[in-house]
């Protein structure tokens, strides 16, 4: 994720799940000291919530590529039943393999990349994929 703040791209479900629970954290303490308090303060905690909110609609807009649809299908979530669905659909189905029209694979474990150790000999290994 090199851009947070962009829709461009695709995420994993471990990274979308992980990041998710951070978001979500967040949202619910900075909700937690604005309640009682006045309503200057309230206000101004309303600008870290609409940040996180833009994030996790860029997020689930990353998600929906990976799994190859547009990000116009999140237009729906205001329908209830349809925002239930999109959520488990989101969180639970397997990105598309490979490249799309989106992008990379995001968790492309087929490259091989090759080094050169110190004797001058030649090896190859399969990249590994971190999930941070």
């Amino acid at each position: 994720m090199n851009n947070f703040f962009s829709m461009k791209g695709r995420i994993n479900r471990a990274k979308y799940i992980f990041t998710n629970i951070i978001i979500s954290i967040l949202i619910f303490t900075l909700y937690g000291i604005g309640i009682e308090k006045d309503e200057i303060t309230q206000i101004v905690l309303l600008i870290p919530i609409f940040l996180l909110f833009y994030f996790e609609l860029c997020l689930s807009v990353k998600r929906l590529h990976d799994i190859g649809k547009s990000g116009k299908y999140l237009l729906g979530i205001i329908i209830p039943i349809y925002s239930s669905f999109l959520s488990i659909i989101l969180t639970f189905r397997k990105g598309q393999q490979g490249m799309n029209k989106y992008g990379k694979d995001p968790l492309d474990r087929n490259t091989i990349e090759e080094y050169q150790i110190p004797n001058g000999r030649v090896g190859k290994f399969r990249k590994r994929q971190r999930f941070y």
